[in-house]
């Protein structure tokens, strides 16, 4: 099983680093488990905002990971809570201040 999730990493980070150089104006990345990308990153992604959308009981866990390990969240990292059983996502990303003209990325990963 690990080796299936080192190659399903290795392939969305090989899709995302180029299009991250590409002038895209915004980054969406969609989880349900702790992801190091917008980490490992930043600075490709210099600029955009990476909208980070799970359950608010993950995204507190992350949160307090980020500040232990990184002094405080980047700020081209916004969280956005769902309640995937009755949230729209539509709805959720544009509180978080998405705009769905500008180009974006989606990486929907777990």
């Amino acid at each position: 099983m690990s080796n299936l999730l080192l190659i399903r990493t290795r392939f969305i980070d090989d899709t995302c680093k180029p299009r991250s150089r590409t002038g895209r104006r915004r980054s969406l990345s969609l989880v349900r488990d702790s992801i190091t990308r917008a980490y490992r990153y930043a600075d490709r992604l210099k600029g955009k905002k990476v909208f980070e959308v799970d359950y608010q009981s993950t995204q507190q866990i992350k949160k307090q990971r980020l500040e232990e390990a990184l002094g405080s969240i980047p700020s081209h990292v916004q969280f956005a809570e769902i309640d995937f059983k009755r949230d729209t996502l539509r709805d959720v990303l544009r509180a978080a201040g998405y705009t769905p003209v500008e180009k974006t990325f989606f990486i929907w990963e777990a």
